[in-house]
């Protein structure tokens, strides 16, 4: 009897040989890909053992097919179970428990191929046939076939829970799991318990293979979908799926030849366009994973070399403070007196080598800012003194290069803020000081201090050579720079004001910069709460 139930599970039984195939050729090799091919490859036999019992209609050869759904259920199980052992990480079973195993099963099917071993004859009702069979002989099916199934869906959410949640495994396993476990209640209901000696309704014994079926296209996505379960993809997928099964089911069902022909022509139709709508929303996914895959090799690259400079950058300063110290103990005496000529060169050597010493710890200092582990000592301090000591700290370079440098404090109470006072003076303010004064050839470098309404507003500005447009964006990044600074300043490394800017934001504050364009100067100001 060619019904909608004969029809589904014959779609069911292609479909599953599709999905074998699929999955075996894409790598024969694999443990997984070959386990699952087993499972599936029983998948169909049941399936079209069962299609068989109810198309047949001597008693005989029904109660033959009934036999093959048997031994293909309880294969299925078995397959199942070894599934769960070597999925997803591809562990092969030991011996002992590969033996038990296929020697367990191939007991059992043996034994159910016996003439009057659980299935005892056909018995008919209203709308179709069932089985007579054995309760001792069912018992002991049933306690295999649950001893297979249900002990590979414990492995598996076994397996889930002592996965971390962080590991692309973790998702694998518990759709996996899910599926199975919603799947499997449904089929043990229909096939094992329904058609039972204590029920005996066979009504529903097609309803198993179809909802395995759909468990097999789950497992399928865990295995070649290492992040599982795309939205847009699967919903695509199954939506064409869906159109397709409906088509086909009216083409099988058509009353007559006219309208079998229009079914036909429209599931052609269907099928090109489906495939094309498959097809590109796969490569859009595909590219959209690799675009990912890039992202995360790219940071894991970016990881590695920020600790390589780090490293490198650590080995560097020990040297430097070495050669420092030594030459600051020429310069102070510690080894006699020494000559004018190599007084001068040591005097030299000592400023060279503390700038590359604050090169260094620069790029320390911008690695920890990056990472969040540099340590800010929070306290409240006047920010006024603070800009008083850069000044004059930087007054001797400005007077050097005839520079005129002025500092206006335009408040009349103190400008407290709370915060690492050092980092501020050293990082923002002298950074800014420093910069202004290298940068402007010619003119005055104009210092300002303002406390109102909440906030301390520092202001340098410059008439230097000014900001062009296209180097603003650049200004307060990890190594920016203008890309005529070199030109003025060669020992320029682009840290500065990166650094400047990352302490600004750690204290809830903000630094921008001004600028009419090339040659007319720039203004930086700096804005912090006050306490």
């Amino acid at each position: 009897m060619l019904d909608f139930p004969t029809i589904f599970l014959f779609i069911t039984a292609l479909a599953n040989v599709g999905l074998a195939f699929y999955v075996y050729w894409r790598n024969p090799r694999d443990a997984v890909n070959t386990s699952f091919t087993l499972l599936v490859l029983f998948l169909t036999f049941w399936a079209l053992s069962i299609i068989q019992f109810r198309l047949v209609d001597v008693s005989g050869a029904a109660l033959y097919f009934m036999k093959l759904s048997y031994v293909s259920a309880i294969m299925l199980a078995a397959s199942f179970y070894y599934f769960s052992i070597v999925f997803p990480e591809n562990i092969r079973p030991t011996v002992w428990h590969r033996n038990v195993t296929i020697t367990l099963a191939a007991v059992m099917s043996c034994l159910l191929l016996l003439p009057q071993f659980l299935t005892k004859g056909i018995i008919y009702y209203s709308g179709g046939k069932g089985v007579l069979l054995g309760t001792t002989d069912y018992i002991l099916f049933a306690t295999v076939f649950i001893l297979f199934f249900v002990g590979g869906h414990v492995r598996l959410w076994w397996k889930f829970f002592h996965s971390r949640a962080s590991e692309p495994k973790h998702f694998q396993l518990l759709f996996v799991a899910a599926g199975g476990t919603v799947s499997g209640v449904i089929g043990m209901y229909y096939n094992l318990f329904l058609p039972s000696p204590f029920l005996e309704d066979f009504r529903y014994i097609w309803t198993g293979p179809v909802f395995t079926f759909f468990y097999a296209v789950i497992i399928i996505y865990s295995i070649f979908r290492y992040r599982l379960f795309n939205v847009k993809a699967i919903l695509a997928e199954l939506l064409v799926f869906s159109l397709w099964l409906f088509i086909l089911m009216r083409t099988l069902l058509a009353a007559d030849t006219s309208s079998q022909f229009l079914d036909v022509g429209l599931l052609g139709i269907t099928v090109v366009i489906g495939t094309l709508l498959i097809r590109s929303v796969d490569r859009e996914v595909a590219q959209r994973e690799l675009i990912e895959e890039q992202e995360h090799e790219l940071e894991d690259v970016n990881h590695r070399q920020e600790n390589l400079i780090h490293f490198i950058s650590h080995e560097v300063k020990g040297y430097l403070a070495k050669s420092e110290a030594a030459f600051a103990a020429i310069d102070e005496g510690d080894y006699g007196p020494v000559s004018p000529e190599l007084k001068k060169m040591d005097e030299m050597a000592l400023g060279e080598t503390r700038k590359g010493v604050d090169t260094v710890m620069d790029i320390l200092s911008a690695g920890d800012l990056k990472k969040g582990t540099l340590a800010l000592s929070m306290k409240p301090f006047d920010m006024s003194a603070a800009a008083t000591r850069a000044v004059e700290a930087a007054r001797a370079t400005a007077v050097a290069k005839g520079l005129e440098l002025s500092y206006t404090l335009e408040s009349s109470t103190a400008c407290v803020v709370n915060g690492d006072e050092a980092w501020i003076e050293k990082h923002v303010i002298k950074n800014l000081l420093d910069n202004a004064i290298i940068y402007t050839q010619s003119g005055s470098v104009r210092v300002s201090l303002s406390c109102a309404n909440g906030a301390v507003r520092l202001s340098v500005a410059d008439t230097g050579m000014g900001i062009e447009d296209e180097d603003k964006a650049r200004l307060f990044t990890e190594g920016g720079r203008g890309k005529d600074s070199m030109k003025i300043n060669a020992h320029s490394t682009g840290y500065g004001l990166f650094i400047a800017k990352e302490i600004v934001d750690a204290h809830h504050g903000t630094i921008s910069a001004e600028s009419e364009g090339k040659g007319k100067g720039s203004t930086f100001t700096v804005e912090l709460p006050t306490v």
